[in-house]
């Protein structure tokens, strides 16, 4: 019997790859409405994925449906056209002590909205710190090294992901952050 498609818009057989190609095919859109219309392109671009944690929208779960896939990247826009207001030391001590505390703590919301809170928690943590150590050139010169295969480590990045998941499944934030880190080493080494 022949391989059945899934009956929704990422006929690609990953669901990131095929999310990050429909992206960047609106990106310019995207752009455009961001700095003609901001206020108003941020609350659709809400609304949007606030309907994906209460419908199946697009036959999809609200994690892998795009229109949650475009609120993460729209974020990211947000966050990089408006680093003057993160680039605050407060901002970034209260990024840290939130995120460790979402790490211990229980928090009983969807899974898809601690996600995106832990990934904007890690976004602004990894910021500052990557802010501080980047004035060093011991840690500057590896890092743009690095930088000049990191293609490369896109495209290697998912069998390591699997790989170290089949050893060590995380249930928790600091084991999935424990995980991240040694793919990282893993990833560099290869």
């Amino acid at each position: 019997m022949g391989k059945t498609w899934p009956n929704n818009y990422y006929i690609l057989e990953e669901w990131f790859l095929g999310a990050i190609i429909i992206v960047y095919i609106l990106y310019p859109i995207i752009v455009k409405l961001l700095n003609k219309k901001e206020k108003l392109t941020t609350l659709i671009i809400v609304v949007l994925y606030l309907l994906t944690l209460n419908y199946k929208m697009l036959n999809q779960d609200s994690f892998r449906n795009i229109f949650s896939f475009i609120f993460s990247f729209y974020i990211g826009m947000l966050l990089t056209k408006n680093k003057e207001i993160y680039d605050v030391k407060e901002i970034y001590i209260t990024s840290i002590i939130l995120l460790i505390l979402s790490s211990i703590l229980p928090i009983s919301v969807d899974t898809n909205i601690k996600n995106h809170l832990d990934g904007f928690l890690l976004y602004l943590t990894l910021y500052g710190i990557g802010n501080k150590m980047m004035k060093y050139n011991s840690v500057k010169a590896p890092i743009n090294i690095i930088s000049k295969v990191s293609y490369e480590i896109f495209l290697l990045q998912h069998v390591i992901v699997y790989t170290m998941l089949k050893l060590a499944n995380p249930a928790s934030t600091i084991r999935s952050l424990s995980i991240l880190f040694f793919t990282i080493i893993r990833i560099i080494s290869e």
